[in-house]
């Protein structure tokens, strides 16, 4: 079983374009053809805080990786920063798509309950 660290929140909500809801959603991470099991830690219509299994490597992840989250979407995401135990992705939708994709995720997240924030073990 993956262990994974929450930690507070580390970016500011005042510089997002969208408000995020806490969640607790596994997803993969391919990353160079490697699948990496993460954590979807919150989510908003652009993006995602992404926790990372306790352990991972240090080296950083690579600018643009794809993100599985089973049931829901497979998407192109862009870094936009990174801990030892967290990354913040964007969503990398083609802009012919992304007023589809917006409305999907807001009836994902409207339907979804939010998660407890947590320090799992």
């Amino acid at each position: 079983m993956w262990q994974y660290e929450l930690s507070q929140k580390t970016r500011s909500d005042q510089h997002r374009n969208s408000q995020r809801k806490d969640v607790d959603h596994i997803a993969m991470l391919s990353v160079n053809g490697r699948q990496i099991g993460v954590r979807i830690l919150d989510l908003s219509t652009s993006g995602a805080r992404l926790g990372l299994p306790r352990g991972f490597p240090d080296a950083a992840l690579p600018e643009t990786m794809r993100l599985d989250i089973p049931g829901l979407f497979i998407l192109p995401v862009k870094k936009r920063w990174q801990t030892e135990t967290e990354v913040g992705v964007e969503f990398a939708v083609e802009r012919a798509r992304r007023a589809m994709f917006g409305k999907q995720m807001q009836n994902y997240l409207r339907h979804r309950p939010s998660a407890p924030r947590q320090t799992m073990r």
